[in-house]
């Protein structure tokens, strides 16, 4: 690591973007818009602006006369409110209105805060207090009304922090201790301090995706100039590179839109902001130029409020179908299950219903409109009476091949009377093409044979006695589905 003036001198590159992006089944809004603070940093511009999703409508929300110096920058959904740190002239934290108005000083002297995390379960904000010019490195936290500042990880055990994000689902802290390369966690009353990543790489953006439990950050070398972004188990297991290297440039901040399955990121070489689906896959630049943009934070929609667990969610192809199955714990006004399907990990699509039971926990669902060799994702948007929702972690089945057999029964096994028989289990009476071999590879017969009634006939009469196996295809496939038999 470089010295902690140089590290600071990089900080200080870094200011901040914030990108807020929509979660399909909520009021439409801020849920389908991006915002971010426009920092010119080789000049004067100083905004902050959005643009929605689909790539339209790209405005001014708090302009250069009231904005200030703004870095990092957080969205309160529920109450409208958009808030950011303004270093300028002095470290304060500052909210307004989503149209712009009512611009307020949110807190004073609030130090050096690189980045902003809403709570909404608990109704706070936190933020690192990051004392350039002095010695001052805590981490605090204060209710949305404005009451109750304290500090939540002191001096001697924040380090420096940097990147913070907080789970209040599973009521965590975690931050970038830059002084140490680690990514740190604690509880959210401070307690369980521990080291959750070591060697992260210089974090300056952390996100988190409570549904499927896991932790992402961009992982940059400041001396090389060059990184990658990587993922983690909020288990602590499973760490690994999503973005790597040729597709994230020199990445410098991240954000996660859960329900669409994406991962944005801001690269500076060249200034964009780029997304991709959330396994590494179809990356893109989504805004060619955005200004310098250094930490990137969306508000998601309450994950997990729903009174249930989810103990399993499982998908399997039987035949010409898929089905699906999960099961629940501890239910308390579960309405209904409403099944997505979608062929990417994004664009989701209901394609069927199952009441709730809370009695029994035990669910299934038979998607029967499915075709051969294709991959399809799942998942569960669970309901209550109230109209909540949430969803459950996306699974993957995948069918068979559409030139390969989906399955054969072979009968009489062992053989009786010389003659085997053949039936397709989907009842598909196009021809096919079989042979026999040994257990050695040896091919004994082949042929092509059409449907006889709902069965296909294979006479043996002139095998020996003993084990074989039947070699099956269909069309012009070269893949054979093998069966075992005894003669």
């Amino acid at each position: 690591m470089k010295s902690t003036s140089t590290k600071l001198i990089f900080f200080f590159a870094l200011l901040a973007v914030s990108i807020f992006l929509s979660a399909p089944g909520v009021a439409q809004g801020v849920y389908s818009t991006l915002y971010w603070p426009n920092f010119d940093i080789s000049g004067t511009l100083r905004q902050i602006e959005s643009i929605n999703v689909n790539g339209t409508g790209r405005t001014i929300v708090v302009s250069q006369a009231n904005v200030g110096d703004p870095t990092a920058v957080e969205v309160d959904p529920v109450a409208g409110k958009i808030y950011w740190h303004d270093q300028s002239p002095s470290s304060r934290i500052r909210r307004a209105n989503l149209n712009g108005t009512g611009v307020e000083t949110f807190v004073a002297s609030s130090g050096f805060a690189s980045t902003i995390s809403l709570d909404p379960y608990h109704g706070k904000i936190y933020w690192p207090n990051f004392d350039v010019s002095g010695t001052l490195r805590q981490i605090e936290r204060i209710n949305l009304d404005g009451t109750g500042r304290e500090i939540v990880i002191p001096q001697a055990s924040a380090g420096e922090p940097i990147a913070i994000k907080v789970d209040g689902l599973n009521e965590k802290i975690y931050w970038f201790d830059q002084a140490n390369n680690r990514i740190m966690r604690a509880n959210l009353d401070g307690t369980g301090i521990t080291i959750f990543v070591a060697g992260s790489g210089f974090a300056s953006q952390i996100d988190i995706d409570p549904v499927n439990g896991k932790m992402y950050w961009p992982n940059f070398d400041v001396v090389a100039g060059t990184g990658r972004i990587e993922s983690i188990n909020l288990d602590g297991t499973g760490r690994g590179i999503v973005i790597p290297q040729s597709s994230a440039v020199d990445p410098v901040a991240i954000t996660l839109d859960v329900p669409n399955g994406k991962i944005y990121w801001y690269t500076q070489t060249p200034s964009s902001i780029r997304r991709a689906n959330l396994n590494g896959t179809s990356v893109e630049t989504f805004i060619a130029n955005p200004g310098y943009a250094s930490t990137i934070v969306i508000p998601k929609q309450m994950s997990g409020t729903l009174p249930l667990r989810l103990l399993s969610f499982s998908g399997k192809e039987q035949e010409n179908h898929i089905r699906l199955v999960w099961a629940t714990a501890a239910e308390v006004n579960t309405e209904s299950f409403s099944i997505e399907r979608s062929q990417n990990p994004a664009d989701f699509r209901a394609i069927g219903s199952v009441a709730a039971n809370a009695a029994s926990g035990q669910y299934n669902f038979t998607d029967a409109g499915i075709a051969s060799g294709q991959t399809y994702y799942y998942r569960l948007k669970m309901l209550d009476i109230g109209g909540a929702f949430t969803y459950s972690p996306t699974i993957q089945v995948q069918t068979g091949s559409s030139t390969r057999p989906t399955g054969y029964r072979l009968f009489p096994n062992p053989v009786v009377s010389d003659v085997l028989y053949l039936q397709a289990l989907n009842g598909d009476p196009s021809p096919i093409r079989l042979r026999i071999v040994d257990l050695q590879g040896r091919i004994i017969l082949q042929g092509s044979y059409t449907y006889k009634g709902d069965r296909f006939e294979v006479r043996v009469a002139n095998l020996p006695k003993g084990q074989f196996v039947l070699q099956v295809a269909t069309g012009e496939s070269a893949e054979f589905q093998s069966l075992k038999f005894v003669k």
